[in-house]
C-alpha cells in the first residue's frame, strides 16, 4: 500500500507535538511558579500530566509510523488527563477530550485516509 499522509494530518501531528512541548514547559515551570495548580492533587498530578505529556509525543511519533497503538495510546492518554483535569472542574476538563476526536477526523481525510494506513 501506497503510505501517503495528507497535509492536514501532518500539520495536526505537528501542532500535537508542540502542544505537548509546551505543555511540559508549563508545568515544569509551573510547579516553580504556581504548585497549588491542582490543589490538594498537586503532589501527583503535576507529574502525572509531564508524563501523559511524555506518552503522546511517543504516540505521536507512532501515527508519524503508522502505528494504530499509537492512536488509543492518545485515546487512554486523554482520558487519564480528563481525569486528573477534573480537580480543575469538569468545563477546564472536557476540552482535552477533544484532541483524539479531532485527530480521528483528520485520519479520516483523503483516499485512502490516514486511518486505513495505520496498523
Amino acid at each position: 500500500m501506497d503510505t501517503q499522509r495528507h497535509g492536514c494530518l501532518t500539520a495536526w501531528l505537528i501542532w500535537m507535538i508542540i502542544a505537548n512541548l509546551f505543555v511540559i514547559f508549563l508545568h515544569v515551570i509551573g510547579r516553580v511558579a504556581d504548585a497549588s495548580l491542582y490543589g490538594d492533587a498537586s503532589a501527583w498530578a503535576l507529574p502525572a500530566m509531564l508524563g501523559l505529556a511524555f506518552v503522546n509525543i511517543v504516540c505521536v511519533i507512532g501515527l508519524f509510523y503508522w502505528k494504530k497503538w499509537a492512536f488509543w495510546g492518545l485515546c487512554a492518554s486523554a482520558l487519564a488527563a480528563f481525569a486528573v483535569n477534573l480537580n480543575l472542574g469538569v468545563l477546564p476538563a472536557i476540552p482535552g477530550l477533544l484532541g483524539p476526536v479531532i485527530l480521528f477526523a483528520v485520519l479520516k481525510i483523503g483516499r485512502p485516509g490516514g486511518w486505513d494506513q495505520l496498523e
